[in-house]
């Protein structure tokens, strides 16, 4: 675009002419090109395209809130959604930023925003975190991981343990009882059922264990 309010404004070519030659509508250059002369003497260059009116946060804004997002959830303090709509209304109202109507009356953003700050934003992403208790969130720093790591070290440099030596294993919890699947039923109907094989089933524990060349042994359960 600034090409082309060169050429017309420099060399004198006509503006319907050089919106044919390049593929810009010669209304829009028009445009551009009064915005030019508008700011000759002084002020900042005009910038051309479209942006979305109800854009409440520019791009550097929105990195900022993103990895203040991710920094929380690694510190085992992640927001939920409705947490990150209320830190989204208070960071515009401290940025003096243009908001909805509705972000002031509700005190918190609307969920449109909130969806299309996911999409533009792919490095988030909705998870289920897995409870964690403080003290194994405290123990988990990089003092301790580098302890276990130096000591990981002497063992295998010392035993000359290989790959296929190495197992890694891990446990979790299975129900006796499946867990019934979405159903099509009636709209408003307040509790729909599915046939399993009991209720309550027994928490059975399983171990498996892999190795570092995908080795694996038969699971223990109990």
């Amino acid at each position: 675009m600034r090409r082309a309010a060169d050429m017309c404004i420099n060399e004198g070519k006509s503006e319907r002419s050089v919106g044919e030659n390049l593929g810009i509508c010669h209304v829009s250059l028009n445009r551009y090109i009064k915005k030019v002369r508008a700011t000759e003497f002084g002020g900042s260059p005009p910038k051309c395209g479209y942006r979305p009116h109800t854009r409440i946060f520019d791009v550097d804004q929105e990195i900022m809130l993103a990895t203040y997002l991710k920094n929380c959830a690694d510190m085992y303090f992640g927001l939920s959604t409705k947490d990150v709509r209320k830190l989204a209304f208070e960071f515009a109202k401290k940025m003096n930023l243009k908001m909805p109507a509705y972000w002031t009356e509700n005190e918190f953003a609307g969920i449109d925003w909130f969806l299309n700050f996911i999409k533009r934003n792919p490095t988030l992403s909705i998870r289920q975190p897995e409870a964690t208790s403080l003290s194994r969130s405290m123990n988990f720093n990089p003092i301790n991981v580098n302890i276990f790591m130096d000591k990981y070290e002497s063992v295998i440099t010392k035993h000359k343990f290989e790959a296929f030596q190495i197992f890694n294993l891990d446990e979790t919890g299975i129900t006796t009882v499946q867990n019934p699947c979405k159903i099509v039923a009636q709209k408003g109907k307040k509790q729909i059922g599915a046939i399993t094989s009991a209720e309550r089933g027994t928490l059975v524990t399983m171990c498996l264990a892999v190795s570092a060349v995908g080795n694996a042994i038969p699971p223990m359960l109990g």
